[in-house]
């Protein structure tokens, strides 16, 4: 069955077709089964997730032959290999950019309390003041701004870097509470200033600065370790994606056949002249395959029409699918993929004030 599948996706031309509507047979319809599940699905989708660790985007994938030593559980646990290590990467990066995060704000807190001739003990000696260190963006730093006002909570801005906002905040011990939920609603992070007191004890502002820059460099490898492992195998990734990519689409076509005991049929519409092509192949490769040709007038239901092939140049080729979505044109009828491709770019262009 995946032979002849197989063929019928490398062919260009088949259009699959629900069994339901060429059965008139209640007793045999019911009798049929059908695979509900694509196993090839999530390997294309963490296939994907190499390009995108890499910071691209995953080629565009064309049906390839594929080999016939493939084996779907080797495919699977290369990709699964594969995908760990990315996962290991991501998830290196993500503790060593928390690091970061609170070393560069024990640096900013440290520097504005000493441009204020303060240090970190005076914040605990308020009796009557709770003290607040966060960082919030530039604009829900304003938004905290504005709302503090009608609000027991005195905001000073320490710094502002890169579209963010460290500020230091100071509220009534009966407010605490309602200080946090509104820096919450405002994504802001905070900062534990007990532990970063703990993390100052021994350290200097020079040693704090070659911690973060070790980090940086830490990240920065890291970073480049997804690009390089993408760049240095990027023929054989390619040549497995097409290759998911032709069985994910094997496997879709035999999803929608059915099964009647030892008996598995595919049905859908082709093209004559591709179908004359593929019949030896079909012959050769899968001999037990009988190919029926039904008239459309046999069809049992009435209303079936025969669809278009759709061909058109690339750009407009990535439209097609939008064409799909709601129906294919029929026979004789004009292919509105051109049409839609642009129509879809004019449009949206307006939409979002950038046509072209």
């Amino acid at each position: 069955m995946e032979k002849v599948a197989s063929l019928m996706v490398l062919s260009g031309g088949f259009q699959p077709l629900p069994l339901d509507l060429l059965l008139k047979d209640r007793t045999i319809r019911s009798k049929i089964t059908s695979v509900s599940e694509n196993p090839y699905d999530e390997l294309l989708v963490k296939l994907a997730s190499i390009w995108q660790a890499a910071g691209e985007k995953p080629p565009l994938p064309m049906p390839i032959q594929v080999s016939p030593d493939f084996s779907l559980k080797i495919a699977s646990m290369q990709i699964n290999k594969i995908v760990r290590r990315l996962e290991l990467w991501a998830s290196k990066k993500e503790e060593l950019s928390e690091k970061l995060e609170r070393l560069e704000a024990i640096l900013i807190l440290m520097r504005a309390l000493k441009e204020r001739s303060l240090n970190l003990e005076d914040l605990f000696d308020t009796k009557y003041l709770v003290p607040i260190f966060a960082k919030a963006s530039d604009d829900n730093f304003r938004r905290l701004v504005d709302s503090s006002e009608e609000a027991p909570l005195l905001i000073e801005p320490l710094l502002s870097r890169g579209g963010n906002t460290w500020f230091l905040g100071l509220t009534a011990p009966g407010y605490e509470e309602g200080a946090q939920k509104l820096l919450e609603s405002l994504y802001c992070k905070k900062f534990s200033l007990k532990d970063l007191q703990q993390e100052l004890r021994g350290n200097v502002e020079e040693s704090i600065s070659k911690r973060i820059e070790n980090l940086k460099r830490a990240i920065s490898g890291l970073e480049k370790a997804s690009s390089m492992l993408l760049e240095q195998n990027r023929e054989y990734f390619i040549n497995l994606y097409s290759t998911i990519y032709t069985m994910q689409r094997v496997y879709e076509l035999c999803r929608g056949r059915g099964e009647l005991k030892d008996l598995y049929i595919l049905s859908g519409w082709i093209p004559e002249d591709i179908l004359e092509r593929v019949r030896p192949d079909l012959e050769r490769l899968a001999p037990q395959t009988v190919i029926h040709v039904e008239e459309v007038k046999a069809i049992p239901y009435s209303g079936i029409k025969v669809p278009t092939l759709l061909k058109n140049l690339p750009f407009v080729r990535a439209f097609q699918d939008v064409v799909a979505l709601y129906s294919l044109p029929s026979y004789g009828e004009m292919d509105p993929s051109f049409l839609v491709a642009i129509t879809f770019c004019l449009f949206f262009g307006f939409m979002f004030g950038d046509v072209g």
